[in-house]
């Protein structure tokens, strides 16, 4: 079915855009876009409308997502599939959008039988068939972080490890929070 995949994302193209003043201020509170060539660009403008049009963007804890806030999030969800396509998202619902880091309970069996329960203090999950959790204050939170320009660490590392190939399922992951 993807003549009608295809046909749909035409559609949404057609009628939905990301306004230039919009785009300019994620380039700017996104850095790392600038090294993108003009093609590329364009081509992850696409992808976010597009993103914005299939994938659920759900706030949670009183949170208040801007148009700005969604569509920096839908941009950094979708650099990383930006060659492959956004058919690697597919069977993937959304991202809860959490306000701070969150705690999720954990729980694992080992070989002895025993029961060992933790809590995580998650930035970001993702999960099969999602969705998938992110931390909006973590990009802030992570500005000073060693491993990547702020803002990209979260919704772009649990994204694409929703990612999935045509054969294969996705695995439970988690994003940590960055120390310090």
């Amino acid at each position: 079915m993807g003549w009608l995949r295809d046909w749909k994302r035409r559609r949404i193209l057609g009628r939905h855009r990301i306004d230039d003043a919009l785009w300019r201020r994620a380039k700017r509170h996104l850095p790392f876009l600038a090294g993108l060539s003009a093609g590329e660009e364009r081509r992850l403008r696409e992808f976010a409308v597009v993103f914005l049009a299939e994938k659920q963007l759900t706030p949670v804890h009183g949170l208040a997502l801007s148009e700005d806030d969604r569509v920096e999030i839908a941009l950094q969800a979708c650099l990383p599939v930006l060659e492959l396509g956004l058919d690697w998202y597919d069977g993937w619902v959304g991202i809860v959008v959490h306000p701070s880091d969150f705690r999720v309970k954990r729980a694992q069996t080992g070989d002895d039988g025993v029961v060992h329960e933790w809590d995580d203090e998650l930035a970001g999950e993702s999960m099969p068939g999602g969705p998938g959790g992110l931390s909006w204050g973590a990009p802030a939170a992570s500005q000073e972080s060693p491993t990547g320009p702020p803002g990209i660490a979260s919704p772009a590392s649990s994204s694409s490890h929703s990612c999935t190939t045509p054969d294969s399922s996705t695995s439970r992951r988690r994003t940590r929070k960055s120390p310090g």
